[in-house]
């Protein structure tokens, strides 16, 4: 899998957020409910998972001002996509609710990657794996 910088990764989570949003906002007008509930499905993963997604693709240790960004862009959007979700009307748990997203979504998803990794490399399915340590 190729990897990116840590901003060519953010830049490209962003960019299929940005394309989760268009096909929504398509599959809502014309009127596919599943397509739409698909499309939404992926702005909330891409937006609450942006921190973890990112650093999936990246190929090297972001810098701090990175995890700053991220993080605030990935409240940012959770935040928005919730408000939508609340009727266009600030709640008073929105930032609550976003910040608890992220946390759990980009935590799951940094947890099964790790699991995934280490399943990878105990079973020796990776072409560059030591055998497992026991």
């Amino acid at each position: 899998m190729r990897r990116f910088g840590p901003w060519s990764a953010t830049a490209l989570v962003v960019a299929l957020f940005a394309a989760a949003f268009a096909l929504h906002v398509a599959a809502g007008a014309a009127d596919l409910e599943w397509l739409f509930l698909a499309a939404v499905t992926l702005i909330y993963l891409t937006a609450a998972g942006l921190p973890a997604l990112a650093l999936l693709l990246t190929r090297s240790r972001p810098p701090r001002a990175w995890w700053a960004a991220v993080g605030g862009l990935a409240l940012v959007l959770t935040g928005g996509a919730l408000w939508a979700a609340a009727g266009r009307e600030v709640e008073w748990w929105l930032p609550l609710g976003a910040l608890a997203l992220v946390l759990a979504t980009s935590g799951s998803i940094a947890a099964l990657a790790g699991g995934a990794r280490r399943l990878i490399h105990t079973k020796g399915w990776s072409s560059n794996s030591s055998p497992p340590v026991r």
